[in-house]
């Protein structure tokens, strides 16, 4: 295997590639203080890419989305909606895959939410009843992606996300760090949630964008069926996951 290193957002780096049977497109922009990011990160990355191997023999295009690719999720989920819809209008053949919230034991993502319910005694959540999660794991998605590239399925767009749907108060009571101490959950209206997102951006590493709030309390589909039944897909619980992180020395 041939590494090429180089910024997909300028097409230069591209011409250095050869001709591909597939491209499995995982890059993008998630956390950014300005739309110009997003679209850059997202839009022009994909349009570079359709544009250099659309005519180059190119048999599948799988492009590695999110459940939040919608013009209400943000600028994240806007700009993801746009690359799908150049992907859908390029005539060639492609998988979208709707991504949710991946899980894995060493996901930086979850390591910092669970070392978070460690060490603090009183848990911040957005006051918002209808925020579901549904999350899959890293292992599973690695395995979905191997079976989808060597796949007949074409121009399709799928779901995918884990078996379980948990409310976000829910998942956050069962994750081990919250289970080693009394914590006390105070929730926190989202007026004042995007306040502080604003606020925050002052920092240099700023805790959480506030792109990223329409993007949580969004609905987003939960049906995976589809890709259960072309994929042979079948999630492992991520419940039964956390539950064994609990008999480990995770810190």
């Amino acid at each position: 295997m041939k590494k090429y290193f180089g910024d997909l957002r300028d097409d230069k780096y591209l011409k250095k590639i050869p001709n591909q049977d597939i491209i499995l497109h995982l890059s993008g922009t998630t956390h950014s203080k300005s739309y110009n990011d997003y679209y850059h990160g997202n839009v022009l990355t994909t349009k570079n890419l359709i544009n250099h191997f659309k005519n180059r023999g190119i048999k599948k295009f799988v492009y590695v989305s999110t459940r939040c690719a919608k013009m209400e999720a943000g600028s994240y989920g806007e700009t993801k909606l746009i690359a799908e819809n150049l992907i859908k209008e390029s005539g060639i053949n492609y998988l979208i895959l709707r991504v949710s919230e991946v899980f894995g034991k060493n996901q930086s993502s979850f390591n910092f939410v669970n070392k978070l319910l460690y060490f603090s005694p009183i848990i911040l959540l957005p006051s918002w009843k209808n925020i579901y999660l549904q999350p899959i794991l890293i292992e599973d998605l690695v395995q979905l992606l191997n079976k989808i590239l060597s796949s007949h399925h074409n121009n399709k767009t799928y779901t995918v996300a884990g078996s379980e749907i948990f409310n976000l108060k829910d998942l956050i009571k069962i994750i081990p760090g919250f289970l080693n101490k009394y914590r006390l959950i105070v929730p926190i209206p989202i007026f004042i949630i995007k306040v502080f997102s604003h606020l925050n951006l002052i920092l240099k590493r700023p805790y959480f964008y506030p792109d990223q709030i329409p993007r949580l309390i969004c609905k987003k589909q939960t049906d995976i069926s589809s890709i259960e039944k072309d994929f042979n897909f079948k999630p492992e619980s991520v419940r039964k996951f956390i539950k064994e992180l609990e008999d480990e020395a995770f810190f």
